[in-house]
């Protein structure tokens, strides 16, 4: 699998773009970042959704589904702070009201 996660670790996020449609890529996430860059996932079937964000870090992740296994890791633990405390906040604010406008 190629990927460039990598690129994308400590980039502000800015906005986020949800599509779905009949055809493939049937669902598609866009991240939007403040440098006037994107980076999407896609998938085959649906994109499901949880209702908040967790509390944890990488060692959460990587023990909260121990069957799956992991094909991609990249993590910068110096990251964080205020500013992507609003950074966060504004992604989740940007998921609920895309939610709420694509839920019957």
């Amino acid at each position: 699998m190629r990927h460039d996660l990598q690129n994308i670790v400590g980039k502000q996020i800015k906005g986020v773009v949800v599509t779905e449609g009949e055809s493939d890529p049937r669902s598609q996430v866009f991240l939007i970042f403040s440098d006037e860059t994107y980076y999407e996932f896609y998938s085959p079937c649906a994109i499901s959704w949880t209702s908040y964000a967790y509390r944890g870090g990488l060692e959460e992740v990587k023990n909260y589904m121990p069957h799956q296994g992991i094909i991609v890791e990249v993590c910068d633990d110096n990251l964080g702070g205020k500013g992507a405390q609003r950074s966060m906040r504004h992604l989740l604010k940007v998921l609920r009201d895309t939610w709420g406008r694509m839920s019957p």
